[in-house]
């Protein structure tokens, strides 16, 4: 209390009678009591608000350091949520088609090829098993077709065709991986889209020279570039579009084993007669960037 309140009390209180005197002391000492408890009070108030912005203090520089700590240990024990690789696959190309009108005189047999997969992949890791797989895929699908019978002067031909188109693919797959000795097991599915770039077709005719003869001559051989579109000159439509199955073992230093299966489920025909899906069957060897 300042010395003007002071004054201005003592001043009164000189006036005052005996027991106006004794109450007014005792509202006093109750009010300079009063202020004191209030002042002590409002000294830890600001003790404690002291104390705490000094606290926010050591916390705000504390908290990079901690952050820093953590990361480090997300970075040393939880596996690289993005990994790279390189694929090569070799394998059988095939289709499964449908002729809806061949001659009478006509045999068409229709076998799978050798063909080949090279193929980029990039792989993330969305949770403790599961993956998300995606990747660029050069590819060789087609078929090898013979046709037999007898011509209009009655000798037996036999046309024996190699039709290869290749294709840059893209496949996306959901994998699950699970520990299995020093390595883990893969297994996975998913779509595919594809695009026909060029390819070759390779032909040869054989026939019987004589009708008595009993060996097939070969009479024609030709080589020729295969044409995407929707014409029916055309050999494959220009897009494909299917499903992809892989599984297999990687090793622990990256190295993998593999089998993997393309099956079309668009028909690849331009031609209304006939029907035709992409297959590929294949064994793989890769290699995952760790």
């Amino acid at each position: 209390m300042n010395n003007f309140i002071v004054d201005a009390f003592l001043f009164d209180f000189f006036w005052m009678d005996l027991s106006n005197k004794q109450a007014t002391l005792f509202l006093h000492v109750q009010f300079m009591k009063r202020i004191a408890i209030e002042r002590i009070i409002y000294q830890e108030i600001n003790k404690i608000i002291f104390l705490t912005k000094i606290n926010l203090m050591k916390t705000k520089l504390l908290l990079p350091f901690l952050a820093l700590l953590y990361f480090k240990s997300l970075a040393q024990d939880s596996p690289k949520k993005f990994t790279y690789g390189v694929r090569v696959t070799s394998s059988n190309a095939s289709i499964v088609t449908e002729t809806l009108f061949t001659p009478s005189n006509i045999n068409l047999d229709i076998n799978s090829i050798s063909s080949f997969t090279i193929s980029g992949f990039a792989e993330h890791h969305v949770g403790k098993l599961f993956y998300l797989q995606g990747g660029l895929n050069y590819i060789v699908k087609g078929f090898k077709q013979d046709i037999t019978g007898i011509d209009d002067v009655g000798k037996f031909f036999s046309l024996r065709s190699d039709i290869k188109g290749n294709y840059i693919e893209i496949p996306i797959y959901g994998l699950f991986r699970f520990n299995a000795g020093k390595g883990n097991f893969f297994i996975g599915a998913g779509p595919y889209a594809a695009i026909g770039i060029n390819g070759k077709i390779k032909t040869e005719l054989f026939m019987l020279p004589t009708i008595s003869s009993n060996s097939l001559e070969l009479v024609l051989k030709e080589e020729e570039k295969t044409n995407f579109g929707n014409s029916t000159e055309d050999d494959f439509k220009n897009l494909d579009f299917g499903a992809n199955i892989q599984l297999g073992y990687e090793f622990k230093k990256g190295l993998s084993l593999g089998l993997s299966l393309g099956l079309g489920i668009y028909d690849v025909s331009p031609n209304n007669n006939n029907t035709m899906y992409h297959n590929n069957l294949g064994l793989s060897l890769g290699y995952r960037f760790k």
